[in-house]
């Protein structure tokens, strides 16, 4: 498989022919939730209770395969769509070493997407709007690090992170169920902001922090093997 750096030479044209939205399995993250969530105009809870897999953090899909945000005109919440889908027809892979490379994702065998030279692997992502995903993305990634030295003792083999993740939330029920717990973040920051009488903050970024304080906070006091039910 052939592997591209930022500055390699790349560009692609969606036609947006919505054959990619069919029969993926879209994993998603507490940020993304909170975007879709917001995009929908309902809570995080909401959104998890209906367009996310039962207790999994993937998007569900429509009884023919379709992604569950497709619609007759497309996408319906482009504008804050999932970063997997921002960065397609790529792949990012990350080293526990901090490595990163992209690669071809398996496209359609009837896509109508345009693949080229025009530009490069750096210029497609700025134009994707892939920094915030990818900085957020990056750092829940190293908090769920932690989360899973906590949460499976077994867990030993890092190099990947998001195939790490990936393979824990897919495989083991119980860390699964603790892990679907912290992907509400409304309920999270909400409880936290209650608990210690603090004005809950309205501006996505901002919850994101206080998410992600409650989220550090919580794993420096506990440890291995520890209590994992209260999150505050």
């Amino acid at each position: 498989m052939e592997e591209l750096a930022r500055d390699s030479p790349f560009s692609y044209t969606c036609h947006q022919c919505s054959r990619c939205c069919y029969d993926k399995r879209i994993q998603v993250n507490p940020y993304e939730v909170a975007r879709l969530a917001q995009n929908k105009g309902l809570s995080t809870t909401e959104l998890i209770a209906n367009y996310l897999e039962l207790g999994k953090p993937y998007l569900d899909n429509q009884s023919d395969g379709a992604c569950v945000f497709l619609t007759d005109q497309g996408c319906g919440v482009h504008a804050d769509r999932p970063l997997v889908c921002r960065i397609y027809p790529l792949e990012q892979r990350l080293t526990g070493e901090g490595r990163e490379s992209f690669h071809y994702a398996r496209p359609h065998p009837e896509t109508e997407g345009m693949y080229g030279q025009a530009g490069t692997v750096k210029d497609f992502l700025m134009a994707q709007g892939l920094p915030p995903f990818l900085e957020v993305r990056d750092r829940y990634v190293a908090v769920v690090y932690r989360l899973l030295d906590i949460l499976a003792q077994d867990v030993e083999d890092h190099e990947d992170a998001l195939e790490t993740a990936k393979d824990v939330f897919s495989d083991d029920a119980s860390i699964q169920q603790a892990l679907g717990e912290w992907l509400d973040m409304d309920v999270v920051v909400a409880r936290h902001c209650q608990a210690h009488r603090l004005n809950e903050p309205f501006d996505l970024e901002e919850r994101l922090t206080v998410y992600l304080e409650v989220m550090e906070d919580w794993i420096n006091h506990h440890s291995i093997g520890g209590n994992h039910e209260n999150q505050t």
